[in-house]
């Protein structure tokens, strides 16, 4: 399945693309979101301040998000919510 997810490829450039639906791994979950907010440290990557161990392209920015989870992945046996 092809969603439509928004990209960081480099700072200050974003561009809208099609990818597949990820598969969780194991120990994950997927979860359709319904919202996502954004707050400094999104700033921060935008402008091209990077947390250690993130580069460019980026796909998952908003971490204070809220959704429904859809899959597990192997392992899974609690997440918050259930």
């Amino acid at each position: 399945m092809k969603i439509k997810t928004i990209r960081l490829p480099e700072p200050k450039k974003i561009e809208l693309i099609t990818t597949d639906l990820p598969t969780p791994g194991e120990g994950q979950v997927l979860v359709k979101t319904y919202q996502s907010s954004i707050c400094g440290t999104d700033r921060n990557i935008y402008n091209g301040i990077l947390p250690p161990g993130l580069k460019f392209p980026i796909t998952q920015l908003g971490h204070e998000g809220s959704g429904t989870v859809v899959e597990v992945g192997k392992g899974v046996r609690k997440w918050i919510g259930n």
